[in-house]
This record gives structure tokens, C-alpha cells and sequence, in this order.
């Protein structure tokens, strides 16, 4: 099965004249990790997401919902007729620089591990 996130690399490399061992030497990765996410044979990991996006000059958004549509296709066969309701922070998520996206998770899961000792000190 062809992905769409797969043809878009593709077609985004041929626009720029680069095959995959020039995509990999500029994304810092092998060449077989790029050879096989050309080849709809892997998905990218989230940073190595963004760094593909960003050397091929693909918008970061709607290459995510690609990749993200694409999982959908490979785990269940279809993508869901109606997208479940994602959370407001979603809205702003790719607004933020990475240090804010640190920053926002480490105060979420500070206020998890206090949720989770004032739970188990009142039981």
C-alpha cells in the first residue's frame, strides 16, 4: 500500500532534484530509514517528522495529518468517518517553540504526580 505522506516526500524530492541518499545526508539519517519511508515501508518519528517537512518545504500541519491519516490506513484499514474532538491544545500545539512544548509538558506531568500523591494520601 502507498501512503500519501510517501508520494508527497516523493514528489517534493523530485521538485528539488534529490534522491534519497541526498534527503538522508541533509536529514542526518540513513539511508535506509529514507529509502524505506519513500517507499511507504516506515513512518517518520515526530522530529525526524518536522525535519523532513522543513528540507523538503512541506507545511508542517498537513504533512502531520498525512502521516497521521496514513497510520489510521495501516492499523485499521480506513481512516474513521468522523474525527473524534481533540483537545483545544492541538489548536496552538505547532505555534509553540520546542522549549514551550517542553516546558507545557513538564508542568502537565507535575500536576499529574501531584493529582496522583493527593489521591493516594486521602485513600
Amino acid at each position: 500500500m502507498t501512503y500519501t505522506f510517501s508520494e508527497t516526500m516523493r514528489q517534493k524530492m523530485e521538485a528539488k532534484n534529490l534522491d534519497v541518499a541526498d534527503l538522508a545526508r541533509q536529514l542526518g539519517w540513513s539511508f535506509e530509514h529514507v529509502r524505506k519511508l519513500c517507499n511507504s515501508a516506515a513512518f517518520p518519528s515526530r522530529s525526524l517528522r518536522d525535519k523532513i517537512a522543513d528540507v523538503l518545504e512541506i507545511d508542517r500541519t498537513k504533512f502531520e495529518e498525512q502521516i497521521n491519516a496514513d497510520r489510521w490506513r495501516s492499523k485499521y484499514k480506513k481512516i474513521p468517518a468522523v474525527a473524534e474532538v481533540q483537545h483545544p491544545i492541538y489548536a496552538v500545539w505547532n505555534e509553540l517553540t520546542q522549549g514551550q512544548q517542553t516546558s507545557l509538558l513538564c508542568m502537565a506531568r507535575c500536576l499529574a504526580r501531584q493529582k496522583k500523591r493527593k489521591n493516594s494520601s486521602a485513600a
